[in-house]
């Protein structure tokens, strides 16, 4: 593992560098102007970085925390709720490069409390949703007040006697799957899912203030979410489904996602050659669009491959694009769920010349929504 993350490493990137033209700076300012002018109300952070190339984008508006009136910048930290799943991926990834697993493992041969309808689910189809197992959210009991946890979404699906669709038969979108990672993790790894993240992923990253949340924890510069309602923002940082890890757990702020983005990518492409043993290991979510490893994979009006993935929880909403061939990074994390970002975040990729193929007229946000909620097929 050692040798893989050395080798993963060894393209870590200096910081940033800019992508858009000079005079699209102030385009771009004004779009954080116009989406976000209160700077004392909840905000968002853009970053746009590019590999090894010295210093890029990156402005922050609004507040963190609305009790101390802490600014929002590049290492304010925020939940990046399902943003997580490509560290999560990434985890799994280092346990199978060790030979610790393989990706065609039956999952109940780590968690062997699953029901026996859930017989032929490997991990490869956890990791790109065709896994069939059903959304432990719709099976949350009405009187639950505390917090679920990874373990509570085992125990939860352990007792439901049925899936969607065979194992690896079409793509749906699943939290229930990474939760059973980062269980997984745990069982191969000897270690909790917060300290093999910390240990073998962060550091190794270099993401030096990131962390996965667990309960007493302290987050450093961390961003409290919000929610607006009747013109007010109130607070709204945590739900019942807050608690789990492998779904949506990680803490991080734009600085560290950039530096290890690079990393995170260079391991990807590397992943991406286990398709020769794994011939499953991407699926399709509709023509031109493939899911794994935490990615949806896709190519821009260019034909050069994009990977990105947004989040969506309690108090924030995230969206992260990177383009491999192009080296570059552009990230928006906002501790508001309101709607904001979904037009915001059009508009930057506007100004930047992207154009994503294959999600139709939908801005990117909105379509991720739509995947997430099983609403396109």
């Amino acid at each position: 593992m050692k040798k893989l993350l050395i080798l993963i490493c060894f393209v870590l990137f200096s910081m940033l560098h800019l992508y858009a033209q000079e005079s699209d700076l102030s385009k771009l300012d004004e779009v954080v102007d116009q989406y976000y002018p209160d700077s004392q109300a909840p905000g968002i952070i853009l970053q746009i970085s590019k590999y090894g190339m010295g210093t890029g984008y990156a402005k922050g508006r609004g507040i963190a925390n609305l009790e101390t009136g802490e600014q929002i910048d590049s290492l304010t930290n925020f939940r990046l709720a399902s943003v997580s799943k490509q560290f999560t991926a990434l985890a799994v990834f280092l346990l199978e490069a060790n030979g610790q697993l393989k990706l065609t493992d039956k999952i109940r041969k780590y968690l062997p409390t699953l029901p026996e309808e859930t017989a032929s689910v490997e991990v490869q189809h956890l990791l790109n949703h065709s896994s069939g197992l059903v959304d432990y959210e719709n099976y949350i009991p009405e009187n639950q007040k505390e917090q679920l946890s990874d373990r509570s979404v085992l125990e939860l699906i352990s007792r439901i006697d049925s899936v969607y669709f065979p194992a690896g038969r079409q793509f749906r979108y699943s939290n229930t799957g990474y939760c059973l990672l980062a269980l997984l993790v745990e069982q191969v790894s000897g270690k909790s899912y917060a300290d093999f993240m910390r240990d073998e992923v962060f550091r190794e990253l270099d993401m030096k203030h990131s962390q996965i949340m667990v309960p007493g924890a302290q987050v450093r510069n961390r961003a409290y979410g919000y929610h607006l309602e009747n013109g007010k923002f109130t607070f709204a940082d945590q739900s019942i489904t807050s608690a789990t890890k492998g779904d949506g757990g990680v803490y991080t702020s734009a600085y560290d996602y950039a530096r290890g983005s690079t990393s995170l990518i260079y391991a990807l492409q590397l992943a991406e050659g286990l398709v020769t043993e794994y011939p499953n290991l991407f699926m399709e979510v509709k023509p031109g669009i493939r899911y794994g490893f935490g990615f949806f994979f896709g190519k821009d009006q260019h034909g050069d491959q994009v990977l990105f993935h947004s989040g969506e929880s309690t108090g924030f909403h995230n969206v992260v694009l990177n383009f491999p061939n192009k080296k570059l990074t552009i990230s928006a994390f906002s501790n508001r769920d309101d709607l904001q970002i979904a037009p915001f975040f059009q508009d930057v990729l506007q100004i930047l010349e992207v154009d994503i193929q294959g999600i139709g007229t939908n801005d990117l946000f909105t379509w991720l929504s739509n995947v997430y909620a099983h609403r396109i097929h």
